[in-house]
């Protein structure tokens, strides 16, 4: 009974212990797993709080990787490291960390309007910057070029003054002997006037009363000569009515038709030995009684037509009919006009004025081509403001408006037009004035082209 007993009570006892341990161990593994369901919330709210930074399917991805490297070699977490790297980055771009992409994107929005990517600009703007630069060196260039063009210019301008300043000192050094003799001249005039002066008393102290009856012949004489002036001005007021047109030298016959040809072609009796020039133009009439002034319209009468001489030989000439007369054809014999043109004289013309040679009413500055006319035609044109005394012709333009009254306060732009108008007016009055008192032919352009076969230009 004894053995059965403690047995039994080594088998409760084992029972016991068991239950203990199994109890330790249920107690053990609730715990455990307590705790590691307060891990595994903890590892997935971390794993949550990581996906915020990076997504699990990048964690492995080499930049990723890099960027941990970088961030633990700078003993920085990643976060730390990239707004670092952000804020260097925003610095460098735009000069300030804070700056965000967004905002950076604004203030390039008016340097990169295109939205390109920031490198893509730059390599623009670079081309752009290298483009500029080489036309910056190209006007470098060229201001090199033109710098010593101008440095070449002022040594010229140097040199040329040198020569001004030469000249100018030997025209001095002239003009210094020329005042010097004049000087002189002046002196020896006075010596001599002061001589006669005291010859003429002498002389005057001794034959007064010849002295006297001398001035009493004078007296006689110059009213004797006054009356002979007065006959005179009545017999040249005869012979300038008595004188015929034909003796004006604008009408006289400067050549003759000597046979003509088909085609419209004529032959002149005037060639290369009467001074006829290729081009040269003459009106035609039927006889020189016909080159006659109208007296209704002051208007030379036109021919019956007109030639160009084409072809020019020693004695006779080629001309084309340039105008022609329907019912008054030109035949043999008809004469031939130029005022311009003499054979064996050159007619000196004075031309001056606006003149308008294509009829629209308006008179234009164009006087140098009637003097090439006259220059080419085998006469001379002269320019003076004054009619010359061997002059043969003068040429006036259209008679310049008188200018109007100034107003109560003109200003100086209309006192100076007021003034250059007087003076044209003044200046062709003058000239025509004088042409008048000297009697020489007054022409105007209708008139110079009618006597020199031309119609116009």
């Amino acid at each position: 009974m004894a053995l059965r007993t403690n047995a039994g009570t080594g088998v409760l006892v084992a029972l016991v212990v068991f239950i203990l341990v199994s109890v330790f161990l249920l107690v053990l593994s609730i715990v455990i797993y307590g705790r590691y369901s307060t891990e595994r919330d903890s590892l997935l709210e971390a794993n949550n709080a990581l996906g915020v930074y990076v997504n699990p399917a990048m964690r492995n991805n080499d930049a990723v990787k890099q960027i941990e490297l970088a961030a633990k070699s700078n003993r920085q977490t990643v976060s730390e490291y990239l707004q670092t790297k952000s804020n260097d980055l925003m610095n460098y771009v735009d000069g300030d960390p804070n700056t965000t992409l967004d905002g950076l994107k604004n203030k390039m929005s008016s340097l990169n309007p295109n939205n390109q990517t920031l490198r893509l600009r730059a390599q623009e703007l670079e081309r752009s910057r290298s483009n500029t630069q080489n036309e910056l060196d190209a006007i470098k260039t060229q201001l090199t070029d033109m710098q010593s063009q101008l440095e070449q210019a002022a040594d010229d301008a140097a040199a040329l003054k040198a020569a001004h300043d030469q000249e100018m000192q030997e025209v001095s050094s002239r003009i210094e002997g020329y005042r010097k003799a004049g000087d002189r001249y002046v002196a020896e005039v006075s010596q001599l006037a002061m001589a006669l002066e005291d010859e003429k008393q002498r002389n005057r102290d001794r034959y007064t009363g010849d002295i006297e009856d001398l001035e009493d012949e004078t007296d006689n004489l110059r009213d004797e000569n006054a009356r002979l002036l007065s006959r005179l001005d009545e017999l040249e007021a005869r012979v300038l009515e008595a004188r015929v047109t034909s003796q004006d030298p604008a009408m006289l016959v400067d050549g003759q038709i000597i046979d003509t040809a088909g085609n419209d072609m004529v032959f002149i009796d005037r060639g290369k030995n009467d001074r006829i020039v290729l081009g040269m133009n003459f009106e035609v009439y039927g006889d020189a009684s016909a080159i006659r002034v109208d007296p209704r319209t002051g208007e030379v009468a036109r021919g019956k037509g007109s030639v160009q001489v084409t072809k020019v030989g020693d004695t006779t000439s080629t001309a084309r009919i340039t105008r022609g007369t329907r019912g008054h054809p030109i035949v043999r014999n008809d004469v031939l006009a130029n005022a311009i043109y003499d054979p064996t004289y050159q007619f000196k013309f004075l031309v001056h004025g606006r003149f308008d040679l294509d009829q629209d009413g308006v008179a234009d500055s164009n006087e140098e081509y009637i003097r090439s006319l006259i220059k080419d035609w085998g006469g001379i044109a002269v320019q003076s403001d004054n009619v010359p005394g061997d002059l043969d012709f003068l040429v006036l333009g259209v008679e310049p408006p008188t200018p109007m009254d100034l107003g109560p306060s003109p200003n100086q732009d209309q006192m100076d037009l007021y003034v250059r108008q007087s003076e044209l007016v003044s200046q062709y009055q003058n000239l025509m004035d004088q042409a008048k008192q000297a009697q020489i032919p007054i022409l105007n352009a209708n008139r110079l082209f009618i006597l020199t076969g031309k119609s116009g230009r």
